[in-house]
C-alpha cells in the first residue's frame, strides 16, 4: 500500500522500516526530521524543517517540477482543502521567528505547497496517509485534508497528554475525534490508578518555566528593532493589570502561550483566544467577572496593539498579575475556562466545573462543559462533579492507549522507558490498523 508519512523522528524510523520489510506498507514519500534530501531506493525523503521557511523551494526545486508537471487541477479537492486557509495561516505564523508576513505571502505559499503535495499523492498513487501528530504545522494540514478529500485511508497518532500517563498514544482516523476517542475501542491494558492532583507547575513540561523579561530578550536580540516590540507589549500589559479581588465572583481564564499547538491544533476558531473571552462574557452575569492571567512565557507575538484594544472593550474582564497563584485563582473561582489547557483537568479534580472551547483529552469527563452558544452559566456553576466517575473515565482512557512513544519531547516525562517495547507496540498497532478491513 503506497504510503505518505508525516513525522516519526530519526529515532523512531525503525518502526516504518520494519513495516516496509513486512510488506504492511510501502513508503513512497516521507517527511520528517532527517538530513536526506533525495530518494533512497524507492522512497522519497524530505526534511520537514525545510518547509518551515522558503528553503524547500530551493532544495526541492527539481522535485517540485518533476511532480507538478502534467498534473491536472482538481477543483473538488482544492475547494475542500482551501477551507483550511485560515487554519494554515495561523499555524504558519509559528515558524516566522518574530515576523508575520502579508496575507498574499501565505496565499502563494499555501498554493505552492498544495500543488506539490497533491501532485505527490497523484503520481505516487498514495493509498495510505500516516501522521504522527494532529495537523498543526502547515504542510501536514494540507496533506491531511488532501487525503481526506481524496478518500485516502488516514491515521493520526497523538502522543498522550494525559496527566501522569505520557507513555501511550491516542489514534484516530479524523482529527475531530480527538477528545472523544470513539475510534479507540480496543483495550490494551488494565488501569486502576488513583488520580494524583498536581498543579500545572508540577508537570514535567512546565519545569524551569521563567517569565520572559526585557533583559533576557535584549541579550538574545541586541538590536532595538528586535526587542522594542516586546518592551512595548510588557508596558501595555503592565498598565492593564490590577490585583485580583477574591471577594468578587469570577471565572478564571488563563491564556495559552501563542503561537503553540494548544491553540493552533486544538483550538479551532478559538486559536483566537479573545473570541472565546467575548463569548464567555456574553453568558457571565453582570455581577461576575472574568479573571485573565497572561502566560508567563508569552512574548509580543500575537499580542499587538489591537489585541489589547479589543481586550479593553470587555467590561467583565480583568487582567491579574503574572505572579498571582494559578491554584488560588482556580480554587476560589466559580468555574475555569480554557481553550485546551491542563487547568481544566485540575479544576474538575478539585470539584470546579470547566468550560472547554477547544479540544482536550479530558473533554468527555464529568464536570467538563464543551462550549456551545446556548450554554447555561447557572447549569455550569451548579453542577455537582462525581470524582469517582472522573477516576473511572481516566482509567478507561488509559486502558485504551497502547504503551508507546513517538514524540522525543515526552521521553523526559517517562521514567524507565523501554524503547524496544515501545517500537514493537507501535509497529503492531499500525499493522493492525492498516490490515484491518
Amino acid at each position: 500500500m503506497n504510503t505518505f508519512i508525516w513525522g516519526f523522528s530519526e529515532r523512531w524510523r525503525s518502526i516504518i522500516d520494519d513495516l516496509a520489510k513486512e510488506n504492511v506498507l510501502t513508503p513512497r514519500f516521507w517527511i520528517f526530521d532527517i538530513q536526506k534530501n533525495d530518494a533512497i531506493g524507492d522512497i522519497h525523503y524530505a526534511n520537514k524543517y525545510f518547509f518551515f521557511s522558503d528553503k524547500w523551494l530551493t532544495v526541492y526545486a527539481d522535485r517540485i517540477k518533476k511532480y507538478t508537471e502534467g498534473v491536472q487541477f482538481n477543483a473538488k479537492v482544492y475547494d475542500k482543502v482551501y477551507q483550511q486557509l485560515y487554519h494554515y495561516m495561523d499555524c504558519e505564523s509559528r515558524h516566522e521567528k518574530r515576523k508575520i508576513y502579508p496575507f498574499h505571502y501565505y496565499i502563494n505559499e499555501f498554493n505552492l505547497i498544495y500543488n506539490f503535495v497533491y501532485a505527490v499523492f497523484v503520481k505516487e498513487n498514495i493509498k495510505l496517509c500516516l501522521l504522527c501528530d494532529l495537523p498543526h504545522v502547515g504542510l501536514d494540514i494540507i496533506a491531511y485534508h488532501i487525503a481526506k478529500a481524496m478518500g485516502i485511508k488516514t491515521f493520526i497518532f497523538k502522543q498522550s497528554m494525559v496527566v501522569n500517563n505520557y507513555f501511550g498514544i491516542c489514534y484516530m482516523t479524523d482529527e475531530d475525534d480527538y477528545g472523544i476517542f470513539d475510534f479507540m475501542k480496543e483495550k490494551f491494558q488494565n488501569s486502576n490508578q488513583k488520580i494524583e492532583k498536581k498543579k500545572t507547575e508540577d508537570l514535567f513540561y512546565m519545569k524551569n518555566v521563567n517569565k520572559i523579561t526585557y533583559k533576557m530578550l535584549k541579550r538574545y536580540f541586541p538590536w532595538k528593532r528586535k526587542y522594542a516590540p516586546f518592551r512595548e507589549y510588557k508596558r501595555t500589559l503592565k498598565a492593564l493589570i490590577e490585583p485580583a479581588d477574591y471577594a468578587k465572583k469570577y471565572v478564571y481564564f488563563p491564556l495559552h502561550l501563542q503561537p503553540e499547538g494548544s491553540t493552533t491544533a486544538l483550538g479551532g476558531i478559538y486559536c483566537d483566544q479573545l473570541l472565546a473571552l467575548e463569548k464567555l462574557a456574553s453568558i457571565v452575569p453582570d455581577d461576575c467577572l472574568i479573571y485573565v492571567k497572561e502566560n508567563p512565557k508569552q512574548t509580543e507575538k500575537m499580542r499587538g496593539k489591537h489585541f489589547f484594544e479589543r481586550l479593553k472593550l470587555m467590561d467583565k474582564v480583568r487582567l491579574v498579575p503574572l505572579d498571582e497563584s494559578s491554584y488560588k485563582l482556580m480554587i476560589n473561582s466559580l468555574a475555569v475556562a480554557t481553550i485546551s489547557g491542563t487547568v481544566g483537568w485540575e479544576a474538575i479534580c478539585e470539584g470546579k466545573p470547566a468550560i472547554l472551547f477547544g479540544k482536550s483529552w479530558y473533554q468527555s469527563f464529568d464536570g467538563v462543559f464543551k462550549w456551545r452558544d446556548d450554554l447555561d452559566f447557572n447549569e455550569v456553576i451548579n453542577y455537582k462533579i462525581d470524582f469517582q466517575k472522573i477516576e473511572n473515565q481516566y482509567n478507561d482512557l488509559i486502558s485504551r492507549m497502547p504503551k508507546t512513544v513517538i514524540s522525543d519531547d515526552y521521553l523526559k516525562g517517562i521514567p524507565d522507558f523501554n524503547e524496544k517495547e515501545s517500537c514493537e507496540n507501535m509497529k503492531n498497532l499500525i499493522k493492525r490498523l492498516v490490515l484491518e478491513k
